[in-house]
């Protein structure tokens, strides 16, 4: 398995539809489980949910390289 990082991220909060795209009129359609928009900084913060979800996905070698397929 590859490292995690950014990118990787990125690809999760996207593949599991966790929160909306960058510069979303509507921010604040997360999925409040694992991620809520925070409208001070125009940012999101993530939860120990999302953690244990993609740490629990993660450890599966063919979700994991699902990411990385067009």
């Amino acid at each position: 398995m590859d490292k995690f990082n950014t990118a990787t991220h990125t690809r999760c909060w996207q593949e599991y539809e966790v929160r909306p795209p960058k510069n979303s009129p509507h921010p604040k359609l997360t999925k409040p489980e694992y991620c809520v928009y925070d409208g001070p900084h125009k940012d999101y913060l993530y939860t120990e949910a999302w953690v244990d979800f993609l740490v629990q996905k993660m450890q599966d070698e063919d979700e994991y390289r699902s990411l990385f397929q067009d």
